[in-house]
């Protein structure tokens, strides 16, 4: 279960988003090079496949791309995805590259848009190569094909809304023509994003949306699950009754799967835990979880400086990641991890023996290593 935090997420203006999708804007049809009002035209036909979900021939956690780093599903979700279908002795495909590219590089950052390559040609090392030399910024597979039936030429481009589903396929130019469309979707995104993770992220409102807003990360739920058993009991219409009955359940299923989660944690993770667990007290303050979640969240309290050593350890976690992505240098990582781990046995010298927070902090210092 996803830990609920409202996230921050940026609102970008139609210019921004306009001005990138244009760097794609000269790219020619796989087949031939149609006339802008052409290319215009069919771009604005509906693609009869528009609808289809993203679902790729094989499980994206299954492959390994032979360049970038690995997705997951989890990280196209409440994305606008692009995936690219492309071939190394595809001249067309070469010229659309660059453009791709700079439009990822920008696209990127606002953490709602997302290309994967296909390469979808006989593999040698050149590929990695050519990949190397663009400076592709996106993960390519290789033969990683979708649901979508391309149009017997690359380079071929299929377009998905933040919900997964086909809004368009066929070459970079005619995906792109409509700017407004590309807009659109990014912000389409943004607005799914903000609740992403949030107990209601996918509940079905007829009356009640405003109740959505809420539930914050921040406060107690107490008072607002209060006005809606108050429209449970008492209110006239029927459908908002039934529709503020389903809300209930919904959130105390979340909070019985928090309580089940957290406590799960505390064991495998107690630096998380932690942190999770002082925003869940807040959160059930006066609802029967209270004293479920105080229960793990005491023994944590009484450990000294584990906040301490929650800030390191995740510190120390997001520069090994770093390192994966090449973000750091090997040197700057060992420094920083000498540094961590002397901290941390600092801090272990006050942990109790035997307690998950002292095996926990074993663990770690194994991996740091050295």
């Amino acid at each position: 279960m996803a830990h609920f935090s409202h996230c921050s997420c940026r609102m970008f203006v139609t210019g921004f988003v306009v001005g990138v999708v244009s760097l794609l804007a000269a790219t020619c049809s796989a087949q031939n090079c149609r006339t802008p009002a052409t290319q215009a035209k069919t771009a604005a036909k509906k693609d009869p496949q528009a609808g289809t979900k993203l679902v790729f021939s094989k499980p994206l956690e299954s492959q390994t791309p032979f360049y970038g780093s690995a997705l997951t599903e989890d990280d196209l979700k409440y994305k606008v995805v692009y995936v690219h279908n492309w071939g190394i002795n595809c001249p067309l495909c070469k010229v659309a590259a660059p453009k791709l590219i700079g439009l990822n590089a920008k696209l990127a950052q606002t953490g709602l848009f997302q290309v994967v390559g296909n390469h979808c040609q006989g593999f040698n090392e050149s590929v990695t190569a050519y990949c190397q030399k663009t400076q592709t910024n996106f993960p390519v597979y290789q033969f990683l094909s979708t649901q979508v039936k391309g149009n017997g030429g690359i380079p071929f481009g299929e377009l998905y809304d933040a919900k997964g589903s086909l809004v368009a396929s066929g070459t970079p130019k005619q995906l792109l023509a409509d700017q407004r469309r590309l807009a659109a979707l990014i912000q389409q995104a943004a607005a799914l994003a903000k609740y992403a993770g949030h107990p209601l992220e996918n509940f079905e409102f007829k009356h009640l949306e405003s109740f959505k807003n809420r539930f914050s990360s921040r406060g107690a739920w107490m008072p607002v699950l209060t006005s809606l058993a108050k429209i449970k009991a008492s209110d006239k219409d029927a459908e908002k009754q039934a529709e503020a009955a389903a809300i209930l359940t919904t959130i105390k299923t979340y909070l019985d799967g928090e309580v089940v989660e957290f406590a799960a944690l505390a064991q495998s993770d107690p630096f998380k835990a932690y942190s999770k667990g002082k925003q869940l007290a807040v959160r059930v303050k006066g609802l029967p979880h209270e004293a479920l979640i105080a229960k793990t969240l005491t023994p944590l309290s009484e450990v000294k400086n584990l906040r301490s050593m929650g800030l390191v350890v995740e510190g120390w976690r997001k520069s090994k990641k770093n390192l994966e992505l090449g973000k750091i240098t090997e040197k700057s990582y060992q420094l920083g991890t000498r540094s961590a781990k002397a901290k941390l046995e600092k801090y272990a010298q006050d942990v109790p023996t035997g307690s998950a927070v002292a095996t926990a902090l074993q663990k770690v210092l194994q991996e740091m290593g050295g």
